[in-house]
This record gives structure tokens, C-alpha cells and sequence, in this order.
């Protein structure tokens, strides 16, 4: 008599039921494990993959195997499994799972919707910060500014002008966040060539513009106060210089939402042509290498060119604000 190992004879294999494939795993299980499978509570890992899909009731599809039957696929908890048609796996838990699985999802969905909006807002942060810094840090000496003028300012407003680096600082972040909202947006809808220019845009102006913050801050923490006045001046007259070359990315942004935006049909024609007259004058800002007016130093510089950007941003904000999520859910 042959010994017996554990094995079914040829009568029961010739009339077991057809093996439940696991798809977690890649692995055969029988009918007995997987039911024992699903009486045990786990982790709501919710089922993904392009035969896996959620219903109000159960996921499930029915794929056709290669011997022409129809076999099914049945997600309990977190495992995905192939059984056949009348054979759907049944346990005393499986509908506990799946809707600790929707919760799960719907979770998720409120995470991404928050923190999409939270970034949205960053535009709007941006420009109530760039306003309060700018204020902190008060009107800077011109080019070419006297050495009593230079010392009153970077000396005797050390303290204002270190706390407006610090405001300036964490604004950039806004500006940052700000831009990778709109390249998610723009993304969403198509446009992932604009979403990038903006991204790489607002790199470059950040950039420039964290420059700036860090001289102006080294001017007033040290070098005003160490009584060299040429050093002084010529770091002075150099964050100006800064303020013009960053017109070039600050163009290049502008029109990456303006453009992107319009492309994907989320402004109007009346706006587009208004962002398009934005571009042209802050491209301006950058020839602004004369006296007066047109000066480094000069209004166009100090106010217009700024003033171009805080309004792009507030109008892209309320556009950003009015979309719903995003569908990929990026965040």
C-alpha cells in the first residue's frame, strides 16, 4: 500500500475545484485557505490594478480565462482573487472591509482636495507677505548713494531689514507652492508644457530673488558695519541690478499661466489679452538700465514691475480657487 503523504488522490484531483488565484501574491491558493483568508480582519488595503473596480456593493469583474471560461475577480479586504463564477468567496468580515475600504478612499480624496487648496492659496499669501515685507524693509538707497546715506540705512535699520529677510524668506516658499499648483492645474487639463514653464520659471525668479534677500541681509548684518563703504555701495548698487534681471523670469511666469490657462479654456479672451499686455510690460522691466524713470532704481522698477506680478498672482489665484480638484490627485 503506497504511503500516504497529504496528497489527493487522482479521483480528487480530477473533481477539485478550480485553484483561487491570489493576485497579491502570484500564487494558487485553495478554497478553504482563502475563505479562512477572508475571516480574518486586516488592514482595509484597497484593491487596484485594470480588473479591479469598486461598486456599491463589492468589486468585481468577471475576465475570461484562457480555457474560454468566465472566471471572477473578488477583492476582499486586501486580497484580489480569481475564483470561478459560483464559486464567490463569502466571509463574515468581507463586507466590514470594504467599507472600512471606501473610508479609506474617501480619506485619502479629503487629504489630496485639502492640500490642493492649501497650495491655491499660497498666491494670495504670497502677496500679503511681499506687501508686509516690503513695508518692514523700507525705501533703499539708490545707486550710487552717498556713504551716509548707505551707513543710515544698513546700519541704523539693521533689525528692520533682517526681519523683512525673514518675512521675504518664507514668501519665497509661497511663491514656490504657488507655482506648483498652477503646473498641477495646468497638468490636469493638458498643458503640462506651460505647467513646466512655470516651474522652471519660477525657479529662476526665485532664485534672483532669494539673492537679493541674502545680500541685503549680509549688508545690514556685517559689511555696513565694518566701514567698508566701497564694498557697501557696489552691493548696494548690485541688488538693484538683481531687481532688473529678475523682470526676465517674472515675464516668463506670467505668461506661462496666462497662455497655459487660456489653452485649457479656464479664462477668457478679454483676461488673456490683458495677461498678454502683463508679459510685454514686465519683459520692459528688464531693459530698465537708464536714469530716472527708467532707472535700476527708478519708479517702473520699484513699483510697475512689482505691481504687474501681485496682480497676476491674485487673478491666477481666484482662477486656481474656482476649479475644482484635481482629478490625479497630485497632492
Amino acid at each position: 500500500m503506497a504511503a500516504d503523504w497529504g496528497l489527493p488522490t487522482a479521483t480528487q484531483r480530477s473533481i477539485a475545484p478550480a485553484p483561487i488565484w491570489d493576485l497579491t501574491q502570484g500564487q494558487s491558493l485553495s478554497k478553504e485557505t482563502a475563505f479562512r483568508r477572508s475571516r480574518v480582519p486586516a488592514r482595509p488595503r484597497c484593491p487596484s490594478g485594470p480588473h479591479v473596480a469598486l461598486t456599491s456593493s463589492f468589486a468585481t469583474t468577471w475576465p475570461t480565462t484562457s480555457d474560454g471560461s468566465r472566471s471572477r475577480v473578488s477583492t476582499a479586504g486586501s486580497k484580489a482573487a480569481f475564483t470561478s463564477e459560483s464559486d464567490l468567496i463569502r466571509g463574515r468580515g468581507f463586507h466590514d472591509r470594504i467599507h472600512r475600504c471606501r473610508a479609506l478612499i474617501h480619506q485619502r480624496v479629503h487629504h489630496s482636495a485639502f492640500w490642493e487648496r492649501l497650495w491655491r492659496t499660497s498666491g494670495l499669501q504670497f502677496v500679503v507677505l511681499f506687501i508686509l515685507a516690503s513695508l518692514i524693509y523700507g525705501s533703499q538707497p539708490q545707486v550710487g548713494a552717498s556713504a551716509d546715506a548707505l551707513a543710515a540705512f544698513y546700519t541704523g535699520d539693521r533689525t528692520r531689514i533682517l526681519i523683512a529677510a525673514v518675512f521675504s524668506g518664507l514668501n519665497l516658499l509661497n511663491l514656490l507652492w504657488f507655482a506648483a499648483a498652477l503646473r498641477t492645474t495646468l497638468a490636469d487639463a493638458g498643458q503640462e508644457g506651460w505647467g513646466a514653464a512655470a516651474t522652471a520659471s519660477s525657479a529662476a525668479f526665485g532664485a534672483l530673488f532669494f539673492l537679493q534677500i541674502t545680500v541685503s541681509g549680509v549688508l545690514a548684518y556685517s559689511i555696513a558695519g565694518s566701514g567698508n563703504l566701497l564694498l557697501t555701495s557696489g552691493l548696494n548698487d548690485f541688488v538693484w541690478g538683481l531687481g532688473v534681471l529678475s523682470s526676465f523670469p517674472r515675464a516668463m511666469l506670467i505668461m506661462s499661466g496666462v497662455f497655459g490657462l487660456w489653452r485649457a479654456g479656464f479664462i477668457s479672451n478679454a483676461l488673456f489679452t490683458a495677461g498678454v499686455g502683463g508679459v510685454v510690460l514686465g519683459v520692459l522691466g528688464g531693459t530698465t538700465w537708464l536714469h530716472g524713470f527708467w532707472a535700476p532704481d527708478g519708479a517702473y522698477s520699484r513699483f510697475v514691475s512689482p505691481l504687474i506680478l501681485l496682480l497676476w498672482v491674485v487673478v491666477v489665484s481666484r482662477v486656481l480657487l474656482a476649479r475644482g480638484p484635481s482629478a490625479r490627485g497630485a497632492w
